[in-house]
């Protein structure tokens, strides 16, 4: 196991609390030399907070005069040899066990939640076997609907019924206490994901179980390619519950908007902003757990995400034709204004432009400019393509070195996007994709409205 030894977060500094301090004595038998250290879990890391050698006994006290931060804890006796604890209300207490078998030998005094949570794993222990072995038994059944299939799975059933049984006993004798939020977090009921997880205690910080939340919420979404809204609506659902605390707030926020912030996908850059309105920059007053500085930083990327959104006005952009000349986007006067953004050897682009050109064709009474942004930087590559697909006479330009900024001004990490832009160039619309785009060129030669000349 790895240890950091340094605290990452600010959030999760300790407070210094001078009243009794913590003292945990440890008595592990097998062990005759080393230090015991003692760390708390944060995220997918262990943070070190206290280390002390050991006697020949196995012997070695934790103690200081301040208080611990409540959390999920472990004590570590070899480089891989170590076991969890739960850190709350009692801080003085005593451990001792066996390294021939940690668990079933764990005794510890005057902390009953730590005395739950060891009696919990060996109840689990204890009938995981007989599950597993149920289990295999099981898949030997050539017929599952035959009465053998059907006796081994009723002792299965069984055994995880008392299991649970046992377990919702164990969460009604410790009403109110970090046993029973720990214990709730680790649990999925029906499907459900987080419904049983308190964010508002901040001692689940000190657990991976918020950050697998956020993680989580944020991989389904991501790698299953769903909406931006909603990834939107499951990051609100979570972070929201965490309103109470301000320390795991802060935390939620802040992660998701750094994440947010750094992962390319196009449409990511609205989250951002939603989130960053809804608890930072809408908020009066502002946050209490942020500072001033901080606020004005996601501000900044707040308002650069910003320009590209539906309703902003489109950042102008000054760009090389492919006859040589530059064009500021301020200087197209017609009602309407579609800029796609493209690449040579990207099949749905392709599809797009030949829509676009479709569209063009069919529909010239209608007072528009197109603007095609070549997103790459071969000019021999992008020449070609224009002679031999025999672009219609649109506005084709290029930025091989962005020194308009268009990439972050338009947010222009995927291709083809599509906006609509109208007479005052306010964006109206956005496409992204070879589909979206022929749908929204649809809408307009249905509806030409003010479009036409």
């Amino acid at each position: 196991m790895k240890f950091s030894v340094l605290i990452l977060f600010g959030c999760l500094s300790f407070t210094t609390v001078f009243a009794q301090g913590y003292k945990i004595k440890v008595r592990i038998k097998g062990v005759e030399s080393g230090y015991f250290k003692l760390a708390y879990y944060f995220e997918d890391k262990q943070f070190i907070v206290d280390s002390v050698p050991c006697n020949k006994k196995g012997e070695a006290v934790f103690q200081k005069d301040y208080k611990l931060p409540g959390g999920l804890y472990l004590v570590a006796f070899s480089q891989k040899s170590y076991f969890d604890i739960i850190i709350s209300d009692d801080q003085e207490f005593d451990i001792e066990t066996d390294t021939g078998d940690v668990v079933k030998k764990m005794k510890i005094t005057d902390c009953l939640e730590n005395e739950l949570f060891y009696d919990y794993q060996r109840y689990v222990f204890k009938n995981q076997p007989k599950i597993q072995i149920l289990n295999e038994e099981l898949s030997k059944v050539h017929d599952q609907q035959s009465d053998t299939a059907v006796r081994i799975q009723k002792e299965v059933d069984s055994l995880i019924t008392n299991i649970n049984i046992y377990w919702k006993k164990l969460l009604t004798d410790s009403k109110g206490t970090f046993f029973e939020s720990l214990m709730k977090a680790t649990t999925e009921e029906g499907g459900k994901f987080f419904e049983n997880i308190n964010f508002a205690d901040d001692r689940l910080l000190r657990t991976p179980f918020i950050w697998r939340a956020i993680r989580i919420t944020l991989a389904r979404n991501l790698n299953e390619n769903q909406s931006m809204q909603i990834l939107w609506r499951e990051l609100d659902n979570i972070i929201k519950k965490s309103v109470p605390n301000n320390d795991v707030h802060k935390y939620m926020v802040l992660y998701v908007l750094n994440f947010l912030a750094t992962f390319e996908r196009a449409g990511i850059n609205d989250v951002f902003v939603k989130i960053a309105d809804d608890y930072i920059l809408e908020k009066e007053p502002e946050p209490i757990w942020l500072d001033t500085a901080a606020v004005k930083q996601v501000k900044k990327r707040a308002d650069m995400f910003r320009q590209s959104m539906e309703g902003s006005i489109a950042p102008d952009i000054e760009m090389e034709r492919d006859n040589g000349e530059m064009i500021k986007l301020s200087q197209l006067q017609n009602k309407a204004t579609l800029i796609l953004f493209w690449v040579v050897g990207c099949g749905h682009c392709e599809k797009a432009i030949k829509d676009l050109g479709d569209f063009y064709e069919n529909n010239t009474d209608l007072d528009i400019d197109i603007v095609a942004v070549y997103n790459k930087d071969n000019k021999e590559e992008w020449t070609k393509f224009l002679k031999d697909n025999g672009i219609p006479n649109w506005i084709n330009v290029w930025d091989p070195k962005d020194i308009s900024g268009y990439r972050l001004k338009y947010y222009v990490v995927s291709s083809p996007i599509m906006y609509m832009l109208d007479n005052e160039k306010r964006i109206i619309s956005r496409r992204i994709g070879d589909g979206p785009i022929k749908d929204l060129l649809d809408q307009m030669e249905k509806h030409k409205g003010p479009l036409k000349r």
